[in-house]
């Protein structure tokens, strides 16, 4: 997967490829939540702006890279299970 976690296939869906579960279920919450705000976001019908490459850079290495993104992990999964109990 060319050391990608995700990756979206036209017509056949998504596969992601980590060490855990949760970490599964991020990816493909936060890959849900993007797509629905994408979404949104067009049915405007106004040009899309495009975050620069330098703030995403930036955004990545301070979120993902320093570790938090792994401590936020440990702390929503709960919640996510709990909603997902409750909404059935």
């Amino acid at each position: 997967m060319d050391g990608r976690r995700v990756h979206l296939h036209a017509n056949h869906g998504v596969i992601i490829a980590t060490e855990t579960i949760g970490e599964a279920f991020d990816y493909l919450y936060y890959l849900e939540r993007a797509a629905e705000v994408t979404v949104k976001a067009l049915s405007t019908g106004k040009p899309m702006k495009l975050i620069d490459e330098a703030v995403c850079a930036t955004t990545h290495e301070k979120f993902v890279d320093s570790g938090i993104a792994a401590e936020v992990r440990l702390l929503v999964l709960p919640l996510h299970i709990m909603q997902l109990h409750n909404a059935a």
